[in-house]
This record gives C-alpha cells, structure tokens and sequence, in this order.
C-alpha cells in the first residue's frame, strides 16, 4: 500500500495541485487574496495543458509517442536523482564551505539582492556545465532534443 501512496503522491506532485486540492477541501477562498493562494491555481496550468496536448493527440490520432516517451522517462529519473542525491549534495556542500565563508549575512534586504546575484551566477555555472559535462548533458539535453516544440519540453 505504501507504493501506491507514493505513486499518488508523485502524480498530486507531478501536477501541482496539492495546495489548491488543499483550499478546494477547506473551503477557505479567502486564501485567494495571497500569493500562496494565486500560486496554488497556477502552478498546475503548464502539467495540465501537457495532459491536454498529449490527449487531443490521441484523440486526433497523432500521438507522437516518441516526443513525450524520452521526456517522460527522463523526468521519472531526474525525480529519483533529485529526491535522493540533490538535497543531500547541497547539504554536505553547504557543511563543508560553511567554515570557509569569507563574511556571514543577515536576512536584509541588500542580502537577498546578493543571494539573487550570487544563485544566478550559480544557476548559469550550473546550465553552463550541463552543456560541457558528458554527464550533465545525458540529463540535460532533453529539453533540447526534441524535433517538434510541444509543452512536455519545460
């Protein structure tokens, strides 16, 4: 039972509509007027529309099993990858650089524009080795692989 808890757990994840199933039981809308509460019916709209494209494709009879098969498989394994190794990874780096961090920060606001500049840097870092690393780029290259654009290449 507790592999189906999990499976439902990924689809409720994979589709992101945990927090407006949440308001949805409660009945509380006035959570609407916060940003949490926007996002919760937001966030869901890019897997939906991916479910749409992927059923009025079988419905007209062009399924481009192929598109979406490498796709898939590949999200199903970066989940496991990123459940498993990601947070981990950034926790040991996180310990281990901790005692060499030349100045520590408060929560101000010129620190959060520094940690922005400082996550981008690191997410350009980050895509640029996706591009250079063999590795990396067996992970990353999905999204750039795809002969037709469809909304499964996010």
């Amino acid at each position: 039972m507790e592999i189906l808890k999990t499976l439902y757990d990924e689809i409720i994840g994979f589709l992101g509509i945990g927090n407006a199933w949440e308001i949805l039981q409660t009945g509380d809308y006035s959570v609407l007027t916060t940003y949490e509460g926007i996002t919760a019916f937001i966030v869901p709209l890019i897997p939906l529309l991916v479910l749409l494209e992927f059923v009025l494709g079988l419905v007209y009879k062009k399924p481009d099993t192929k598109v979406y098969k490498v796709n898939f498989l590949i999200y199903v394994f970066n989940r496991f990858v990123g459940r498993f190794i990601a947070i981990a990874m950034v926790a040991l780096i996180i310990g281990w650089l901790q005692p060499y961090a030349p100045f520590q920060t408060s929560p101000t606001w010129y620190w959060f524009i520094y940690g922005y500049i400082i996550w981008e840097f690191g997410h350009f870092l980050y895509h640029y080795w996706d591009h250079k690393v063999r590795l990396f780029w067996c992970l990353h290259s999905t999204h750039h692989a795809p002969e037709n654009m469809n909304l499964s290449v996010t």
